[in-house]
């Protein structure tokens, strides 16, 4: 597939949506930022924080963030959902993305 300046935006296909619900097409003139990043990784945690803040400045017309939670360290994607959503229940407090959604990749 190639993806030019002018071509619809491909479908988001992620396993299961921890967060929110799923997308499924884009709104025109709404910016999209999709965030790949893992609960272990200092600073993809720090990212998703000033992604918030984005979130937070911009209402979901103009801007929308969706965390993809990617390489987590599990030994089954079970185990991965689970981690994620303990971690999401226990520091993700802040995280404001309304309906975006923050997903395992396997």
């Amino acid at each position: 597939m190639v993806v030019r300046m002018d071509s619809p935006a491909p479908p988001i296909g992620v396993e299961s949506w921890v967060r929110g619900e799923p997308h499924t097409n884009f709104k025109l003139g709404t910016l999209y930022i999709v965030a790949f990043w893992a609960t272990w990784c200092g600073g993809c945690v720090a990212e998703i924080s000033h992604l918030a803040q984005l979130q937070a400045k911009y209402d979901d017309s103009a801007v929308a963030v969706i965390a993809v939670a990617a390489s987590e360290r599990s030994s089954t994607a079970e185990e991965a959902r689970t981690n994620l959503d303990a971690w999401l229940t226990k520091k993700g407090s802040n995280l404001n993305f309304g309906s975006r959604s923050i997903a395992p990749e396997q």
